[in-house]
């Protein structure tokens, strides 16, 4: 159980007790952030895949091919040859995202990401959402459906 103590000069201390920890997002997250170079056009939010040993590409239709190498979510546009910034680890702020909270988050079509599974041979779940517009990013090993040839 977490709690916050408040403090107003002149006044009481008063502590309020939470349900739930109480877990501050950070300001300026750097660590968690790998550098890559882009395979192909990378979209700022897409979950990426590392497709030789210093380059990555969005990670493909979930597959039990592709599902291994599910490394991060991209922080930034990049053109290929660029160099483009991943989250493997951390909280990742994405404006304009809709997720539920408390809810996993994972890689979808090109990468894309989607609080749904896919129903396909795989899914990485590569985060949780804590707000509807941030996610912490923790890739999980994938989950994969049938048989594996």
């Amino acid at each position: 159980m977490g709690r916050v103590i408040v403090v107003q000069p002149g006044r009481a201390v008063v502590e309020i007790p939470l349900a739930l920890p109480f877990v501050p997002l950070p300001q300026d997250d750097r660590a968690g952030i790998q550098t890559a170079v882009a395979a192909d056009r990378i979209e700022a939010y897409r979950a990426v895949r590392f497709v030789s040993e210093n380059s990555v590409a969005h990670a493909a239709t979930p597959s039990a091919q592709h599902a291994g190498a599910v490394r991060g979510v991209a922080i930034e546009p990049a053109n290929p040859g660029q160099y483009v910034r991943f989250r493997t680890d951390g909280v990742e702020r994405i404006r304009g995202a809709q997720f539920v909270p408390d809810e996993p988050v994972f890689s979808g079509l090109a990468g894309a990401l989607t609080q749904s599974t896919s129903g396909l041979d795989a899914d990485v779940q590569i985060g949780t959402a804590i707000t509807a517009e941030a996610m912490l990013v923790r890739i999980e090993l994938p989950v994969y459906r049938g048989v594996l040839s």
